[in-house]
């Protein structure tokens, strides 16, 4: 579906078994400014385009008085098919509204227009609801942004730290349960500190950015990669032991020391620690488990840094 689009943008589908009624229709819609205008005089071939990709109108307008298959039954059809959510619906009828207004807002339908009908009319109830439907659009954009903004870092763009903590609740329980491997790895940026003191803290972001996207390239679709906090990365890997785990965190150690992180200063190289521990069934928690990868990646720090380390009982 697309978002706040012109009049002339917009796609429409008419249905109607009279010929002349959708003849009229459309030179109404496009004295309007619409242009993109599909009509059926048959609901069965109407039933068949349905199914096309390529088929996707912001508004069906159905005559609802027709042989075979009336204009109601078309209506459920459509709202069957999520393709087809926020594309509005109208119905044309000669009847009195009343007769069918209750079953045709129960169908899907979102507004009425009765026969015969007048160009003013017909410019005035369409207009209104191509409003309320990009009203709508503004709605799911804003909400989109809202739940992506409280799950991830701004900087990085990675999941943030309460992401991390849902998730890991989550994943140790489905181990404890079903005994499933789990592995935490934690990483450090070496002397970061020294990073922003030397060159400053947007070189410092550059270099924050340019490791979270190497993390991100580097790791499995299964794996949930979040910023801890500051300088420091978690990294939940479920299904994984820290025998294979450590090899991947070699290959992410060496590449990270091997790639120029600045674009400004090719000289800037940095290595990270890493600490790897696993689940197992006598952790009270998940928090014992973040503990012990943390204990690691201390492990690694004290041992001289780039380097990987894992928790051993």
């Amino acid at each position: 579906m697309d978002f706040h689009l012109s009049p002339s943008e917009k796609k429409i589908c008419i249905v109607d078994d009279v010929v002349d009624n959708t003849i009229i229709l459309e030179i109404y819609l496009k004295k309007i400014g619409f242009r993109d205008i599909t009509t059926f005089n048959n609901p069965e071939e109407f039933l068949e385009s349905l199914g096309e990709e390529s088929f996707n109108p912001d508004m069906f307008i159905l005559d609802i008085m027709m042989p075979k298959i009336d204009g109601i039954t078309l209506a459920k059809k459509i709202k069957s098919n999520k393709k087809f959510e926020y594309s509005i619906i109208v119905f044309a009828t000669a009847k009195s509204p009343e007769e069918s207004l209750e079953e045709c807002f129960k169908a899907g339908g979102q507004d009425f227009i009765t026969k015969p009908i007048t160009p003013v009319i017909l410019k005035c109830r369409l207009l209104n609801l191509f409003t309320m439907q990009n009203l709508l659009f503004d709605l799911i954009i804003a909400n989109e942004s809202l739940t992506h903004s409280s799950l991830t870092d701004g900087l990085t763009q990675l999941y943030n730290r309460n992401f991390l903590d849902t998730r890991l609740t989550q994943e140790f329980s489905k181990s404890k349960r079903y005994n499933n491997e789990l592995c935490v790895m934690m990483l450090d940026i070496d002397y970061f500190k020294k990073v922003n003191d030397t060159y400053g803290h947007p070189i410092g972001d550059e270099v924050l950015k340019k490791v979270s996207n190497i993390l991100k390239d580097s790791l499995r679709s299964s794996d949930l990669v979040a910023r801890y906090g500051g300088e420091e990365f978690c990294v939940l890997m479920p299904h994984s032991h820290t025998k294979e785990a450590k090899k991947l965190a070699e290959r992410l150690r060496e590449k990270i020391q091997t790639t120029q992180v600045s674009e400004s200063h090719q000289e800037l190289r940095v290595t990270i620690s890493i600490g790897l521990a696993d689940f197992n069934k006598d952790l009270e928690s998940e928090k014992n488990l973040l503990t012990n990868a943390d204990k690691a990646l201390y492990r690694a720090k004290e041992n001289g840094r780039n380097r990987v380390e894992v928790f051993d009982l």
